[in-house]
């Protein structure tokens, strides 16, 4: 058989979730040349049991990798990725539902868009599992200017060409934000992504899962350190400033291997220093996000930049 998409799935105590998981990726109209790589972390064998009803359907749909000791998602998703038989490669967490279109739609927008590399789009935040109601994310068109200091397609249903991982390396395990750093390096090495008009799903915004089980306080120190790491020095938090020094800033671990950056990416230290005028900005945007904080508006602040600007203070 034939596949083209490979969706990577790292699952830890996923057991309300893979069984209408396994239908929502039968429902797929692209199911028939898609793949699930399925990465289980430290599996009871009721999930076991889930799986091999799957595998025992549809043996050529699932690779299935059984880790002993719960690792982090990003050692996770770099085991899937080597593992991935697809030219394409799809995010798709257990907790999180497609719509029937998802996966052939980004499939669609790529092979539309030869230059992008990655496919993206809207998508609703719901409170919990199956539900159909909440806050829909709408992302913007592609833009280099916006996608080097943002992250405006979120993580949860992005698709990418598995061959760009050469190029700009697989996921930082120092991380939980990996998939932020992920679409900074594609998008501040110049290469496009592609937005998709169809709703591509329901993101569960709960604490359960692999990729969310750390506090929010540890999400802003990583993109602390992220906006150092790439040149967006403006928006830096002056508190969290020391802790950016915690991690390796210029390497990546990957499949538990330190690799420079600048190995990937020769023009690196360049782009850096180009951008250093920008240190003048971030005490000044630190002070006045907190005076905004403290009036009560900066919210509304962050949704008229939304609307009007299509950028974050």
């Amino acid at each position: 058989m034939s596949i083209r998409v490979s969706v990577i799935t790292s699952v830890f105590r996923g057991k309300d979730y893979l069984t209408q998981f396994f239908e929502n990726v039968r429902s797929q109209t692209y199911f028939d040349d898609m793949e699930i790589v399925l990465i289980h972390n430290e599996p009871p064998q009721r999930e076991l049991q889930s799986v091999n009803e799957f595998k025992d359907q549809c043996p050529d749909h699932i690779q299935h990798i059984v880790i002993d000791k719960v690792e982090q998602i990003g050692a996770s998703w770099n085991r899937g990725c080597k593992k991935a038989r697809g030219e394409f490669l799809a995010i798709w967490n257990v907790n999180d539902r497609r719509t029937d279109l998802s996966i052939e739609s980004q499939v669609e927008a790529l092979d539309n868009s030869p230059f992008a590399v990655m496919s993206y789009g809207d998508y609703y935040r719901v409170p919990q599992y199956g539900s159909t109601e909440g806050v829909l994310v709408s992302t913007p068109e592609f833009s280099l200017t916006l996608f080097r200091r943002s992250f405006p397609q979120g993580g949860a249903f992005y698709m990418w060409r598995k061959e760009i991982i050469n190029v700009v390396g697989g996921f930082d395990e120092q991380l939980i934000a990996l998939d932020y750093d992920f679409s900074l390096r594609i998008a501040i090495n110049g290469f496009h992504m592609v937005r998709t008009n169809t709703l591509l799903g329901y993101f569960t915004n709960s604490v359960d899962g692999l990729s969310t089980r750390s506090g929010g306080e540890q999400a802003i120190k990583e993109n602390n350190m992220l906006f150092y790491r790439y040149a967006i020095y403006d928006k830096i938090r002056i508190k969290y400033y020391p802790q950016i020094f915690a991690f390796e800033i210029d390497r990546l671990l990957v499949s538990g291997e330190w690799v420079p950056i600048g190995d990937l990416w020769s023009n690196y230290k360049k782009y850096r220093r180009q951008r250093i005028f920008l240190w003048l900005l971030f005490p000044i945007r630190d002070i006045l996000r907190a005076v905004f904080r403290a009036l009560g508006i900066l919210p509304a602040i962050y949704q008229f930049q939304k609307k009007v600007m299509k950028k974050e203070i």
